[in-house]
């Protein structure tokens, strides 16, 4: 998604929804991730998420969290009421009705990770860098979920010119 469409979408999302996407956008967890994540998982002194509940490779990892992620985190805790982080279920509804009013057609939580992972890529972050932050074991699915974007391009052709 561009950062357009990412404003679009959270514009018309509210409450725990909108919290959702967010932490999805700066973390590029998976739902499945984020629905398993316990306050026991936080650790606040560190400004980071532990995933201990991978669905796919079964390896625990260390996120950093956004300040925006944080102080989302640090919110719900204050008002927790379950041993989760997050209790909604049906994001993927919720999201379809907020892209469908920001008229950004069919949009889904994992397109999320896509717009983490090019996001990343985009500002020069390493491959690497973003294949442990996404859990994943091959750098080649890190690099299915890369979107090249038109100023990347420009910015390949100008460095030849320097």
């Amino acid at each position: 998604l561009s950062d357009t469409q990412v404003n679009g979408l959270l514009e018309h999302l509210r409450g725990e929804s909108r919290q959702i996407v967010i932490v999805l956008l700066d973390t590029g967890i998976r739902t499945g991730e984020l629905h398993k994540l316990l306050w026991s998982d936080v650790a606040f002194d560190q400004l980071r998420i532990i995933i201990r509940h991978e669905t796919k490779n079964k390896r625990q990892r260390g996120i950093p969290l956004t300040q925006r992620a944080y102080d989302i985190i640090v919110e719900r805790h204050k008002k927790r009421d379950s041993i989760t982080v997050f209790t909604v279920k049906d994001i993927k509804h919720q999201m379809a009705v907020a892209a469908s009013k920001a008229k950004i057609g069919h949009t889904t939580p994992h397109q999320l990770r896509h717009t983490f992972a090019t996001r990343l890529l985009d500002r020069g972050i390493p491959l690497n860098d973003v294949q442990y932050l996404m859990g994943h074991s091959d750098p080649k699915l890190t690099q299915r979920y890369d979107h090249p974007r038109p100023h990347r391009h420009r910015a390949a052709i100008e460095a030849l010119g320097e």
